[in-house]
């Protein structure tokens, strides 16, 4: 089934708000900076974005990772 195609924009609040609702993240209320993601071709996954260098990030690097 193909992947439906979103902006760059509905990409990165949809990640922020993601990022925001970990419980760690929310219990602390700290804000991460989510960078604007950086479009490559197809991947076996079917991804076509990556997203790097998340600010005010350090301690919450694993649970990034898992959104």
């Amino acid at each position: 089934m193909a992947k439906r195609e979103r902006s760059r924009h509905a990409i990165k609040e949809e990640v922020s708000r993601r990022i925001h609702q970990i419980d760690e993240v929310a219990d602390d209320g700290a804000h991460i900076r989510v960078p604007d993601p950086e479009p490559h071709e197809r991947d076996a996954w079917g991804r076509n974005w990556d997203m790097d260098y998340f600010g005010n990030a350090r301690g919450y690097e694993a649970s990034i990772r898992s959104v």
